[in-house]
């Protein structure tokens, strides 16, 4: 934040992913001055110890007075541009444990006295005092069970718009033109946009809003999968983050998506699946990837998809992100036109990896729960007979499902036991290799079904590596071993033709301010020399890629960026060698039709920023 009267930034200790509770945050809480444009930082302040501060904004028409929220804590006021605090909570309400969850601020453009917060399951309130008295407001808008997330505020200082993310409470924009005496409700699910106006079938459920600046008619709103705008002041909305056709959507080049599995039809090389989190649950297109299919009737909407499987016309789903997720399993007969759920045999769980017997569509195994279940009559019922199989020694968590090409039932498996191998899909023999059912990603080259890969993500201080496995020899050797970046290993590809043509994607959960992924590296020498690719690329990290059938062209799915493809047409050894001279990198990523003005160029692995708020 900009001091209005000097060069001094300053920058606040929180974040709306409330990831305090995922690893300590060091600069929760505090307030940080810089003096010379952002190059030296200096502790100004603490608000409040390891309080996440939500937001913070100058009092409207003040150069010194700042007003902030900070999560758990309440309302706080500073009149010396944050150098001292003071805490004004008289008429917020508090929750069982006494904490006042205050998620978002909103201050009067020309008032110094006026601002509005919002405080989770209570609603909305105003001051108009500078913060020493707040009261609620009620009129035409949802209090309890509440969860505004955003409230912003136009020029006038009488027109807000205020987002509740709570999709089973009365979720949507609401509006008020009179400072928040009233409201209306203006944007939900099934108002102003009929669902097929939509690219993914979820709720209006906005985490953050704005209004333009210069057209206080215009304003936007993000919701868990999209991004709409209305241009008449909430009366009409559109989505802004992709465009329908007669086939489907296509999008525009913007996408969160938070990727998590990529698959080819083998039988139909048009027919293309991505698969996410959230709304993502099965991604179709089968014309591929000009339009894009987000409704999968027979399929509920959310719940995120893990993996798909093939098998003599008949293709299988799994899908969870939490363990409490219901729908865990489902089958299609007709290229994934139409689902049909199947009963699991444990529920809920997660179900996170499938198989299906290329011959025989009855034959499937699924690992739930980090256990492995197998039928012998998948297509027969939607309740189908379950058998939990042992893999190794009894609860052994299970993983990844690598099939041999061409075998039928026989399939590598990955568990915190170390690899096992299978001929029939019933009896195991372990073959050693990285001990981890959840990190452990395989990969087996078409081209040479002997060779198997493998690689341990998150593993910095544990078996990290790129890892191959020669089932002739019967042996395991490390392939690549640079700590900084095989240690992050997020998933790993092998061109269909080529099995000396190796790409792997880096990951880095986004729980601290610094990422070590460093993108996509390709190697087409087995493993013995890597270059960066990330030319294209709005993000490094990543969890699946995978070579289009063809071999042309490879696509990535990121962590929080969609998915993007690059063309392998005029890759070669000499470009690659010419890239470590020090040279632009040869190929690009693109979404599809847009690509992404980012180039990096580089040798050396390359790291990013996770930026906060400031």
């Amino acid at each position: 934040m900009f001091d209005p009267d000097s060069d001094s930034i300053l920058a606040f200790g929180g974040d709306h992913r409330q990831l305090k509770s995922a690893q300590e945050v060091l600069n929760y809480g505090s307030v940080w001055i810089s003096k010379d444009h952002g190059e030296r930082w200096s502790l100004e302040s603490q608000i409040a110890e390891d309080g996440n501060i939500m937001a913070a904004s100058y009092a409207g028409g003040s150069d010194c007075e700042i007003y902030a929220v900070v999560w758990e804590h309440g309302f706080f006021y500073s009149v010396d541009d944050g150098a001292t605090w003071a805490k004004l909570n008289r008429g917020l309400p508090e929750d069982e444990n006494g904490n006042i969850l205050v998620s978002s601020l909103a201050v009067h453009p020309d008032d110094s006295q006026v601002a509005w917060i919002t405080v989770e399951n209570f609603g909305i309130y105003k001051t108009t005092d500078g913060g020493n008295h707040w009261h609620l407001l009620d009129q035409g808008i949802p209090t309890v069970e509440s969860e505004f997330w955003s409230v912003v505020v136009a020029q006038s200082g009488e027109t807000l718009y205020a987002g509740n993310r709570n999709f089973r409470h009365q979720p949507g924009v609401y509006k008020s033109t009179d400072g928040g005496k009233t409201w209306e409700h203006k944007f939900y699910s099934i108002h102003q946009i009929d669902i097929r106006d939509k690219p993914y079938p979820g709720g209006i459920n906005p985490w953050c809003l704005e209004i333009s600046p210069t057209s206080p008619d215009t304003v936007y709103a993000g919701t868990d999968n999209a991004l709409y705008r209305s241009v008449d002041g909430g009366e009409e909305w559109s989505v802004l983050t992709a465009k329908r056709t007669a086939q489907g959507w296509q999008g525009n080049g913007f996408s969160g998506l938070v990727a998590t599995n990529i698959e080819w039809n083998p039988d139909d090389s048009s027919h293309v699946i991505l698969q996410g989190m959230d709304g993502a649950k099965m991604i179709q297109s089968w014309d591929d990837g000009s339009n894009w299919r987000v409704n999968n009737p027979g399929l509920s909407p959310y719940s995120g998809g893990r993996d798909v499987a093939f098998s003599q016309g008949w293709m299988f789903g799994v899908f969870g992100q939490t363990a409490d997720t219901t729908d865990l399993i489902a089958r299609s007969q007709d290229s994934g036109h139409s689902w049909t759920s199947l009963e699991s045999p444990i529920s809920p769980s997660e179900a996170t990896h499938v198989y299906a017997d290329r011959n025989n569509p009855d034959l499937l195994w699924v690992v739930i729960g980090q256990q492995l279940w197998h039928s012998d009559n998948a297509t027969q019922t939607e309740s189908p007979n379950w058998t939990q199989l042992q893999v190794g020694f009894y609860g052994n968590a299970v993983g990844d499902i690598e099939p041999v090409p061409g075998s039928e039932s026989s399939f590598y498996i990955a568990t915190d036991n170390g690899i096992y191998y299978t001929q029939n899909g019933i009896d195991f023999r372990p073959i050693g290799g990285l001990k981890n059912a959840v990190m452990v990603e395989l990969e087996i080259s078409t081209a040479d079904p002997n060779i198997l890969y493998a690689a341990q993500d998150q593993s910095y201080w544990d078996d990290y590596g790129l890892w191959r496995y020669n089932r002739l020899k019967n042996g395991w050797s490390l392939v690549w071993d640079d700590r900084m970046v095989a240690s992050r290993i997020g998933d790993l590809a092998i061109h269909p033709q080529n099995p000396n043509f190796l790409a792997i994607i880096t990951n880095d959960f986004p729980y601290h301010d610094e990422s070590w992924a460093t993108g996509v590296w390709f190697s087409q020498d087995a493993g013995e020399t890597w270059y960066q690719q990330n030319n294209g690329l709005p993000m490094l990290r990543g969890s699946t890629i995978t070579f289009r059938p063809n071999g042309r062209s490879i696509v990535v799915g990121l962590g929080g960026s969609g998915f993007y493809t690059a063309s392998l047409e005029s890759f070669s050894q000499d470009k690659f060698g010419s890239i470590a001279g020090g040279i632009d990198n040869v190929m690009n990523f693109v979404c599809r039709r847009h690509t992404i003005p980012l180039s990096i160029k580089h040798t050396k692995p390359h790291k990013e920023i996770y930026i906060s708020k400031l």
